[in-house]
């Protein structure tokens, strides 16, 4: 890992596995990743959001509603709490075949169900 933060190579990673905020919080730090699959970040924790600013780490959030933690309402407070706290987001597509739902279905999720206007989905489909 050091060699990969001193060349500066670009480090993607998932936090799926990890289910509490500090162990979430120790991978950031010590993989110092360009973006993250955000699905099961705990979102809410100010230690957490801050992190992900300072070091301008991309959050990207997939239709993946295979587990309680994914539903469309935790999914749209967690993507509405990182953008509220200055974190880069954006939609992505990464488990469509186990979750059985795409990205335009995700998306329209997250404006009938989610609260996001069209124009904040287009954002976050337009950064990714």
């Amino acid at each position: 890992m050091k060699e990969l933060n001193e060349n500066h190579i670009k480090k993607r990673i998932s936090l799926s596995s990890l289910k509490n905020p500090s162990l979430q919080l120790k991978a950031l730090s010590f993989c110092n990743p360009s973006s993250v699959f955000g699905n099961t970040l705990f979102a809410e924790e100010k230690e957490i959001t801050e992190f992900l600013k300072k070091n301008n780490v991309k959050v990207f959030f997939t239709p993946d509603f295979s587990e309680k933690e994914n539903s469309i309402e935790n999914l749209s407070r967690k993507i509405r709490c990182l953008l509220e706290n200055g974190v880069s987001v954006c939609l992505g597509s990464g488990f469509k075949l186990f979750s059985g739902s795409s990205l335009s279905q995700f998306s329209s999720e997250l404006c009938n169900k989610g609260g996001f206007s069209k124009k904040e989905v287009e954002s976050l489909l337009q950064s990714m």
